[in-house]
C-alpha cells in the first residue's frame, strides 16, 4: 500500500523526456526558456530569430508533436507559444485540445516584432480579435490578395505565425551527404508519380530509389518538407509518401490540403500510364500507408 501510495505521488513529476536529436535538445533547451516572442524577421536587417530557428529544427525531428507537448508542460509562457505554433503544423488535434489555457491567457509576453519591440498578453498572440484565419495549405500572402481592403494580424489559432515560421524553415536547406543531394535533386524534379515497380521489366524507379536514399539520411524529415514547399507536383506525392513512414505526426498535417484537390498528376502504375486527380491518389495510395510501404521494401536492381 505504502508502495503504491508513493508511486501515485511521484508519477506526474515523471514527465517523459521527448527522444531527440542533440540538434534538437539544443533547440528544445533554447524555446524552453525563450524570453520573448518574434515574428519571423526581427532587428534592422530583418534576421531570423533563434527562437524560429530552433522552432525549424524542432519541427524537423521524428516525433515533433511529443517535443511540442512537453515543451508545453515545462517551458516559459513565451516557450509555450511557439509550442503551440509548433503543434498547430505538426499535430492540429493536438492543438485543438491544448490552446484553450493559453488562448484565456492574459499573462504579458515580451515580444519583438520586426524592429519594434514591447509586451502583449499572451492570450492576444494566441487569438487575435482581428487574427486572419488561413484555409488548409493557403499562405499569408495568398490571404492578403484574396482580401486586400481588409486589415487583419497575425496569431497563432488562424495559423498566420505558423505559415510565416514555416516559410523560413522552407529557406533553410537542409544538411545531406553527396548521395542525399542527388536523391533531393532526383524528387524535386520528378515528372510522374509511380508506384515501386514499372514498366514490363517491373524496375524501381529513380524517385523510389530517392526516397530511400533520404529516408536514411539525419536530416530526412526536412529534405522531404523541401520537397513539399519547392518540388513538382509529383516530388510533392513522393515527398508525403516519405514523411507518412519517417513522421506521422508532420504527414497527418502536411496531407490535408491534397486531399481536397483535384489537379490531375501525371502517374505510371506498372505498366500503365495516365493521370489521376490528385485527392484519389492520396486517399486511394498514401494514407493508406499501401504505396509508403512497398517503397520501403522494394529492392533495387
Amino acid at each position: 500500500m505504502t508502495t503504491t501510495i508513493l508511486l501515485a505521488l511521484l508519477l506526474p513529476a515523471c514527465q517523459s523526456t521527448p527522444d531527440l536529436t542533440p540538434e534538437g535538445r539544443k533547440a528544445f533547451t533554447l524555446l524552453q526558456k525563450a524570453q520573448r516572442f518574434t515574428d519571423d524577421a526581427v532587428g534592422d536587417g530583418g534576421e531570423t530569430p533563434p527562437e524560429v530557428r530552433a522552432l525549424c529544427v524542432l519541427w524537423k525531428e521524428r516525433a515533433p508533436a511529443d517535443a511540442f507537448r512537453e515543451l508545453l508542460r515545462s517551458g516559459t509562457t513565451a516557450g509555450k507559444l511557439y509550442a503551440l505554433c509548433g503543434l498547430r503544423e505538426a499535430a492540429p488535434e493536438t492543438f485543438e485540445k491544448e490552446v484553450g489555457a493559453l488562448r484565456q491567457s492574459r499573462e504579458e509576453v515580451a515580444i519583438q516584432f520586426g524592429c519594434t519591440g514591447g509586451k502583449m498578453p499572451a492570450g492576444e498572440i494566441v487569438a487575435s480579435e482581428r487574427g486572419i484565419r488561413l484555409e488548409p495549405g493557403q499562405t499569408v500572402a495568398q490571404w492578403v490578395e484574396k482580401h486586400p481592403v481588409e486589415k487583419r494580424s497575425l496569431d497563432i489559432v488562424g495559423g498566420g505565425y505558423g505559415s510565416e515560421f514555416r516559410k523560413v524553415c522552407a529557406r533553410m536547406k537542409p544538411k545531406l551527404s553527396p548521395e542525399g543531394e542527388e536523391a533531393l535533386a532526383v524528387l524535386l524534379k520528378a515528372d510522374m508519380f509511380s508506384n515501386a515497380a514499372v514498366g514490363i521489366a517491373a524496375m524501381v524507379p529513380p524517385p523510389v530509389v530517392a526516397l530511400q536514399k533520404l529516408w536514411k539520411e539525419p536530416e530526412a524529415n526536412q529534405a522531404l518538407r523541401h520537397v513539399l514547399s519547392h518540388g513538382t507536383l509529383p516530388g510533392q506525392l513522393f515527398a508525403l509518401c516519405g514523411l507518412h513512414e519517417s513522421a506521422p505526426d508532420v504527414f497527418r498535417a502536411a496531407v490535408e490540403p491534397y486531399r481536397k484537390s483535384r489537379t490531375k498528376v501525371p502517374t505510371m502504375f506498372g505498366c500503365i500510364v495516365g493521370e489521376e486527380e490528385v485527392a484519389t491518389v492520396v486517399e486511394t495510395h498514401i494514407a493508406s500507408g499501401t504505396l509508403p510501404k512497398s517503397f520501403k521494401e522494394a529492392k533495387p536492381r
